[in-house]
């Protein structure tokens, strides 16, 4: 849910190089010329990036309307990767994760071989609500734990 040091070093290098006049808010025209060339199509998509952006509704984007902007769209891709592995896990696409689907993915792994609990360890460690597997708000809380 945060980002890393180097992201917003980078976020900061991207508000930077389109804020071409240095006043700390961002044009329509600078997120145009950001874009390189654009016609009428990508100008109105522009309008609606902005719109959606622009939070006090000033019509400029600032400092931290950019961050936030950045921020949420970094948690989107999160969330979409982890819906995928999710997804990679539930086998039978019922919306959960037996240990049975665990060791179909992780049973060649030399790690899990020896040792065949270690299925039914892991989903009781991610099994908050006792039902025997891991729905999909067990996982996101078990992979975005901090260990």
């Amino acid at each position: 849910s945060q980002l890393s040091e180097n992201e917003i070093l980078e976020i900061n290098k991207v508000f930077m190089k389109l804020d071409k006049n240095n006043d700390g808010v961002l044009t329509f025209e600078e997120m145009a010329e950001g874009l390189g060339e654009i016609n009428e199509k990508s100008a109105k998509e522009i309008e609606s990036i902005m719109h959606s952006i622009d939070t006090d509704k000033n019509g400029f984007i600032n400092y931290n309307e950019f961050i936030a902007a950045t921020m949420e769209r970094n948690m989107y891709l999160k969330e979409e990767k982890l819906w995928g592995a999710f997804r990679m896990f539930d086998k039978d696409g019922n919306g959960k994760i037996s240990a049975q689907e665990l060791k179909e993915c992780l049973g060649s792994d030399d790690n899990f071989k020896n040792d065949p609990k270690i299925y039914e360890s892991m989903i009781k460690e991610a099994d908050l609500n006792g039902d025997g597997e891991i729905d999909y708000n067990e996982f996101i809380k078990m992979m975005t734990a901090n260990k």
